[in-house]
């Protein structure tokens, strides 16, 4: 019948869905997965959502998601062309400072 298998295409239909997955789509996994938790963390500042208790930790993790989807584009661009990034010594990342990246965040509001 035409929605059935044969058994040489379910051996490979299952193997190949039972693989580990490669260390790119757990790449690219973790980074949509990063994207989505900054977006919402900003959405909830934005919208006025976020109780003063908590208002500054949701900074920190946009701060910190940030950071790491910073690393992952240098270590793809790394990787893409054979030079390391030069290391930073200050710990800052991109050299922004945090009150420019608060003032961002906040749409260029005080």
């Amino acid at each position: 019948m035409r929605g059935e298998l044969s058994i040489d295409r379910y051996v490979v239909y299952a193997a190949a869905r039972n693989a580990e997955p490669t260390p790119n789509t757990c790449e690219v996994r973790v980074k949509n997965e990063l994207e989505h938790v900054r977006d919402w963390a900003k959405g909830e500042i934005l919208d006025g959502r976020v109780p003063p208790s908590s208002w500054y930790q949701h900074v920190k993790l946009i701060e910190a998601a940030d950071a790491i989807l910073h690393d992952i584009s240098v270590m793809a661009n790394v990787a893409r062309s054979g030079h390391r990034p030069e290391r930073r010594l200050d710990g800052r990342g991109n050299g922004e400072p945090r009150g420019q990246k608060l003032h961002a965040i906040r749409g260029g509001r005080h």
